[in-house]
């Protein structure tokens, strides 16, 4: 698939890759990683370059829905709007039924990709892993998260893995223990890196390219 059918992001993503020879390689692949749904991922992934480079373009259906499955976050990183008291109005989780009732509703129209991320950290919803497998058994080709993967849910990582999630951005915002942890108040280096490593071992011993797993980072810290 050449490369200007398939962008390394959607267009509302501002990331700087340090690695662009690489992620290009791994972007050129990924529609085979979707076997039999292959070309069906590639026209997902086209239209978002159409979207790119054509603001009035409008989709059939969106093209990604976020379910926002927790508004609460047990960081307090500097510069999000969590860290301010009193800017997060109603937090609370998402309740099950909620979201596949929302899930269902995608999928009866067409909706490609689910998100699970938006206000909050999505793995304090001890749920999440339900929601995801939803999504597979509604046959929604693509669902992902966001995640600062220090979930007090033990095993919940393993979970969303076994669920069938697609992928799985991790945000550190910090190379060392000493920059993560000033950065993002209330996190531990240690539980980070154990996390990472364990959903990293789910996926050598299951043999499986899913979830990708993507580092996330601010550079400047």
């Amino acid at each position: 698939i050449p490369n200007q059918i398939m962008s390394l992001y959607t267009p509302f993503s501002n990331y700087i890759e340090v690695n662009q020879e690489y992620r290009q390689v791994v972007a050129d692949e990924e529609p085979s990683f979707w076997d039999s749904r292959e070309v069906e991922y590639t026209h997902y992934r086209q239209q978002w370059n159409l979207a790119h480079e054509n603001p009035s373009f409008t989709p059939k259906v969106p093209l990604c829905v976020t379910i926002d499955a927790s508004s609460l976050c047990n960081l307090r990183c500097l510069g999000c709007h969590q860290s301010i008291e009193g800017a997060v109005k109603d937090a609370g989780q998402l309740k099950s039924d909620d979201a596949l009732r929302i899930i269902d509703q995608c999928a009866e129209i067409g909706v490609p990709s689910i998100s699970f991320a938006w206000k909050g950290e999505p793995t304090l919803n001890k749920y999440l892993p339900e929601m995801v497998a939803y999504c597979r058994v509604k046959g929604i080709l693509e669902t992902r998260t966001v995640t600062n993967c220090l979930s007090p849910h033990k095993g919940i990582y393993e979970e969303l893995c076994e669920a069938g999630l697609h992928r799985m951005i991790i945000s550190v915002d910090g190379h060392t223990k000493e920059s993560l942890e000033k950065y993002r108040r209330g996190a531990n280096w240690e539980q980070l890196n154990e996390n990472i490593e364990r959903i990293l071992r789910w996926k050598m011993a299951h043999k499986s390219v899913f979830p990708i797993v993507r580092i996330q980072c601010v550079r400047t810290i």
